[in-house]
């Protein structure tokens, strides 16, 4: 599903550029592998991301977002009920299991992957030191987890209250993995 003909041409040419940012994310296999890793953009009150179970490589040949009301969302996010396919408006797919995370960061487009250094630096005892002489001059977190869905979305928001962070690095203590989300620039099309 993509932003019908009524809506304006920015909106459908934003949709593009990151149906084509997925494709060429999904397409390195050192940023994602297989169907993991999301991406995400805020339309109109609108939050377009990846479908559960679907392959951001194949975001250019195949319909593989779900639109999901905004406000629904936050909703649910804010009375610690499970995020339902109700706010889903398309009902062939289901909505990312990290969705809600998507939701609460501030940025418009969400760039979510399972790059292999992200997890060789979160399997490291000094990872957080390291990434913090590495990172330094951006906005970023280490965020301990136990959980995706609202528990991850509200450690985010707690950390983002602190600093206007572009970059997570949450990492699973039960999973032994690891996530890196950035967040780009306004103008994420590059041609």
């Amino acid at each position: 599903m993509q932003p019908n003909q009524d809506c304006c041409q920015k909106t459908r040419s934003e949709f593009v550029c990151l149906r084509n940012l997925s494709a060429r994310v999904g397409s390195d296999p050192l940023l994602v592998q297989a169907s993991n890793g999301n991406t995400s953009i805020k339309l109109d009150g609108i939050l377009w991301i990846k479908a559960s179970g679907s392959w951001l490589a194949q975001a250019m040949q195949e319909e593989i977002f779900v639109p999901l009301k905004l406000a629904g969302l936050k909703e649910s996010i804010l009375n610690d009920s499970e995020i339902t396919p109700h706010f889903a408006l398309n009902d062939a797919l289901r909505p990312s299991i990290e969705t809600a995370m998507h939701a609460v960061l501030r940025h418009r487009v969400v760039i979510h992957v399972h790059s292999i250094n992200a997890i060789a630096w979160a399997i490291r005892l000094d990872g957080p030191e390291q990434l913090k002489e590495r990172l330094t001059g951006l906005h970023w977190q280490w965020i301990s987890v136990r959980s995706v869905r609202i528990p991850l979305a509200r450690e985010i928001e707690s950390g983002r209250r602190c600093a206007e962070t572009d970059v997570s690095h949450p990492w699973n203590t039960d999973w032994s993995s690891a996530d890196s989300i950035a967040m780009p620039p306004k103008h994420f099309c590059v041609k």
